[in-house]
């Protein structure tokens, strides 16, 4: 009985159908992608599907459970349905699919159906659905204090399934942040807190009133969610306050953090007058 958040709510052209592909099926940030072209063919083969969704006619089924329904279609019946497409962009990006070989296709249907298999959930589907009256206006966070708080189970952060859905979801977020901060003149009227749990964050907000506060609890974790080259960028030139909690630390961690603290000097210089008869 929550506010709902439609994730594919307002995509109406090839490009912004691919963005949410790319959040499914994401690139590496700090390394070259194997196979990049034919990762790349899915994630347009993907769009297509998303794109062709977001536009159902029967606004219940604009969703990534439909989605995730074309994915377990037999072969033929997905054949059908991009037959249907009016759009000429889907029956050209979805043409890649048809000249792939039937192994490779059912090797990118299964793919795709495990990365989108939390979205079968009922409670998921109807939270990620748009419904007239329903739906979360995401601009009342940057008019009056609010607090929004998003909360997915952790078994479906640990198999991986979490994470997609978290990460569409903060791409709404993030598209409601700049295009209400665009219309006021690049910064939020009131200052805007992400707490973020071992998930990414973007490095530019600064500017726009935004902060995030990431909680990991340990380095190695941090290397494990980030990448160790995006954890060191985080924490050597990102991240202006660190918090540490130092009696959950052990071993080569804690001997790192010992080297650190030993390492940093604080002067402070002050200047002071006074009276005196």
């Amino acid at each position: 009985n929550t506010l709902r958040l439609p994730l594919l709510d307002g995509i109406d052209i090839f490009d912004d159908a691919l963005m949410v592909a790319v959040a499914i099926i994401p690139k590496p940030e700090h390394e070259e992608e194997r196979g990049g072209y034919y990762r790349d063919s899915e994630r347009s083969v993907l769009a297509a599907l998303i794109l062709g969704t977001a536009n159902h006619p029967v606004q219940e089924l604009r969703n990534l459970n439909e989605v995730f329904r074309l994915a377990r279609l037999p072969v033929k019946e997905l054949g059908d349905w991009f037959n249907r497409q009016e759009n000429p962009q889907i029956k050209a990006e979805l043409k890649s699919l048809w000249d792939m070989n039937d192994s490779d296709i059912a090797k990118f249907l299964n793919g795709l159906k495990s990365k989108l298999q939390i979205f079968n959930n009922p409670e998921v589907s109807r939270a990620t659905t748009g419904m007239a009256g329903e739906n979360l206006d995401l601009e009342c966070l940057f008019q009056e204090s609010s607090v929004l708080y998003i909360g997915i189970e952790n078994q479906y952060i640990e198999d991986g399934r979490g994470k997609i859905l978290l990460a569409l979801i903060k791409r709404r977020l993030d598209a409601a942040i700049h295009r209400y901060a665009n219309a006021h003149g690049g910064v939020l009227p009131i200052h805007l807190s992400y707490v973020l749990d071992e998930f990414t964050y973007p490095m530019t907000w600064g500017s726009m009133n935004v902060a995030f506060h990431l909680g990991v609890q340990t380095d190695g974790l941090g290397e494990l969610v980030y990448g160790k080259t995006g954890w060191a960028a985080i924490t050597s030139s990102n991240t202006r306050n660190k918090l540490i909690f130092p009696r959950g630390i052990t071993g080569e961690e804690a001997e790192k953090y010992a080297r650190l603290l030993g390492d940093t000097t604080v002067s402070t210089l002050s200047v002071g007058s006074s009276r005196s008869k």
